[in-house]
C-alpha cells in the first residue's frame, strides 16, 4: 500500500514488520507457526530477537502467563547444572567451555575424558555456535538454551551428510565447471561435514549477519543453510577453482 511504499522510500522499512510481529506477540496464545513464516520472510529486530527466538524454539511457552514461571525454571535447571559441574571441578574460567559442559552433561553425554571430547566435531561444533550467540544474547543461560534447541533441531540434518552433499550439487549443477572441481578434489563432501554446516555458519559470519540467517533457522528452515553455502561458491568461484 501507499504507507508501506512511503515507508521504504524514507528509510524506514522495517515499520511495517515491526507492527507485524507487535500484533504476532500479542496474540494469545502465540500462533509459532504464523511466528515462523515472519522469521522466514523478514529479519527480526533486534529488541524482539531473544524474545522470537525462545517462543520458536520451544524454550518458553506460547501462553504469556506462563513464560515468566517457565523461563525462571529454564534458569534454574541451568544453575543446577552447573553448580554439579562446579562440585566436580569440571569448570573453568572460559564461558563458552562451561556452556559447553553444562549442555553435554545436560544430555547425559559428559565423558570422564573431558579435554579429549571437547575435540570432537560435535563439541567443537557446540562451542562454536555458543560462542557466536554470547556476542549476540546477553545472558549465559538463554546462550545456553538457544545454543542447545538450535544444535537439537539442526543434527538430523547435519548427520545426513549424504542428503546434504545431495542438496548442494543440485544447487550448483548448473555450473558444471565448478561442480566438477568441487567433486574432483572432494570439495562437495568435505565441507558438508564441516564446522560451517555443523556449526550453522558460526565460525564464518559476523555475529549481526548470523543473527539474521540464525532468524530463518530457529523458524525451521535448515534449507537456508545450504542456500548460503551454495552462494559462498559462486561468490568466491574464482578462488574456489584454484584449490586443488
Amino acid at each position: 500500500n501507499f504507507r508501506s511504499h512511503y515507508y521504504e522510500k524514507v528509510g524506514f522499512r522495517g515499520v511495517e514488520e515491526k507492527k507485524s510481529l507487535d500484533i504476532l506477540l500479542s496474540e494469545v496464545p502465540i500462533d509459532r507457526e504464523k511466528l515462523q513464516n515472519f522469521c522466514i520472510r523478514f529479519t527480526v529486530p533486534g529488541i524482539y530477537r531473544s524474545s522470537v527466538w525462545r517462543v520458536l524454539l520451544g524454550i518458553i511457552p506460547v501462553f504469556k502467563n506462563s513464560q515468566d514461571l517457565v523461563w525462571s525454571h529454564r534458569k534454574g535447571q541451568f544453575e543446577d547444572l552447573k553448580k554439579a559441574l562446579a562440585l566436580t571441578r569440571r569448570l573453568t574460567s572460559d564461558t563458552v567451555i562451561n556452556i559447553t559442559l553444562v549442555w553435554l552433561l545436560n544430555c547425559n553425554r559428559l565423558k570422564f575424558e573431558v579435554t579429549r571430547q571437547l575435540k570432537e566435531l560435535e563439541s567443537q561444533s557446540f562451542r562454536l555456535i555458543v560462542e557466536a550467540l554470547c556476542q549476540v544474547l546477553t545472558e549465559d543461560e538463554e546462550v545456553f538454551w538457544v545454543a542447545q534447541n538450535t544444535f537439537a533441531f539442526l543434527n538430523p540434518y547435519t548427520s545426513d551428510k549424504l542428503a546434504t552433499t545431495d542438496s548442494l550439487y543440485k544447487l550448483i549443477k548448473d555450473d558444471t565447471e565448478l561442480l566438477e572441481h568441487l567433486q574432483d578434489y572432494s570439495l562437495l563432501q568435505n565441507i558438508s561435514s564441516s564446522y560451517i554446516i555443523t556449526s550453522a555458519f558460526s565460525s564464518v559470519l559476523q555475529p549481526h549477519l548470523l543473527a539474521r540467517l540464525l532468524d530463518k533457522v530457529v523458524a525451521g528452515s535448515y534449507t537456508v543453510l545450504l542456500y548460503t553455502l551454495a552462494a559462498f561458491f559462486f561468490t568466491f568461484r574464482t578462488e574456489i577453482m584454484k584449490m586443488r
